[in-house]
């Protein structure tokens, strides 16, 4: 899957709305992301995952990915170059997994700030979007 990572990609109305203020109101998510994740039920638990925290935790985290580009990159970026998800979309399935996993931790835990919590494991591996480039035929 060869992805364009330029606004010429964009929806107009998805355009539109990036080039605004970061808005609390909106799962990052749940945009028009069908042309970067083809398995819709990893946006579907992602989108999930994004409702849960209170504003300012998703006002941070929408101003971190409200950059399409580094949107696609986060979203299109393998976990690893040989090994757990090495491919596309395996940095986000990766979190995904991620997360999943520390909410049944926290739900255990209530002396946890699970805000805090999914917010950094939404996070933990963000920077592999610059760091592993996604090749024609591979990573």
């Amino acid at each position: 899957m060869l992805i364009q990572s330029t606004s010429k990609s964009m929806s107009g109305s998805l355009s539109d709305l990036l080039s605004k203020q970061p808005q609390s109101n909106i799962i990052i998510f749940k945009l028009n992301l069908e042309n970067v994740i083809e398995d819709q039920t990893l946006i579907t638990r992602a989108a999930k995952i994004c409702c849960a925290p209170d504003v300012p935790y998703r006002l941070l985290l929408n101003s971190i990915f409200w950059n399409y580009s580094r949107l696609v990159a986060f979203l299109t970026a393998p976990s690893s170059l040989n090994g757990h998800n090495a491919k596309v979309n395996g940095n986000f399935r990766h979190t995904i997994e991620v997360v999943e996993q520390l909410i049944q931790f926290c739900a255990t835990r209530p002396y946890i700030n699970k805000n805090l919590a999914v917010l950094t494991a939404l996070l933990h591996d963000s920077v592999k979007a610059v760091e592993y480039q996604t090749k024609f035929g591979g990573v």
